[in-house]
C-alpha cells in the first residue's frame, strides 16, 4: 500500500499517505501481539525512526516536490518514491514486530536504541522494493 501511495500526483500528499499506512501497520501489529495500541506514542515513535534517514528523507521531499513539474517531475518520482515508501514500511514493520516478540510495548519502545536495526531493515526493504517495483513494471 505505502509504494502505491507514491504514485499519488499530489506533492507531499504522497508522504504524509504513506506515513498513515506505516501508523496502520503499527496498529495492526499491536493488536496482532496483543500490545494495546497509542496513536500519538506510535505517530511520535515513527517520526523518530525515520528521522533516523534524514538525508533520505529530505531527498524524499524534494522528489516529491518535483511533482509540480509536469511529466519529468512525476516520471522522476514513480520510479523513486516507491521504493523509499516501501522500504521504510518494511522497516518500520521489522522493527515493531522484532520489539513485540521480545515482549515490548509501544510505551517502552526506544527509538533510539532501535535505529541501527531499523536502518539495517531500511536497506533489506530497499532490496525488496526494488524488486517488487521491477517486477511490476516489467508485468505492465
Amino acid at each position: 500500500m505505502a509504494m502505491g501511495v507514491a504514485l499519488v500526483p499530489l506533492p507531499v500528499v504522497d508522504i504524509l499517505g504513506a506515513m498513515a499506512v506505516q501508523l496502520d501497520l503499527i496498529k495492526k501489529l499491536s493488536a496482532e501481539y496483543g500490545v494495546p495500541f497509542k496513536e500519538d506514542r506510535g505517530k511520535a515513535i515513527l517520526t523518530s525512526l525515520l528521522g533516523g534517514i534524514a538525508p533520505m528523507a529530505v531527498g524524499e521531499a524534494a522528489v516529491s516536490l518535483l511533482k509540480f513539474i509536469p511529466l519529468v517531475g512525476t516520471t522522476f518520482s514513480v520510479a523513486t518514491m516507491p521504493i523509499v515508501f516501501g522500504a521504510s514500511t518494511y522497516a518500520v514493520g521489522k522493527v515493531f514486530a522484532q520489539h513485540y516478540e521480545a515482549g515490548g510495548t509501544i510505551l517502552d519502545f526506544d527509538a533510539c536504541k532501535m535505529k541501527k536495526v531499523f536502518l539495517e531493515e531500511f536497506c533489506a526493504g530497499k532490496k525488496a522494493a526494488t524488486d517488487l517495483h521491477a517486477k511490476k513494471e516489467a508485468a505492465s
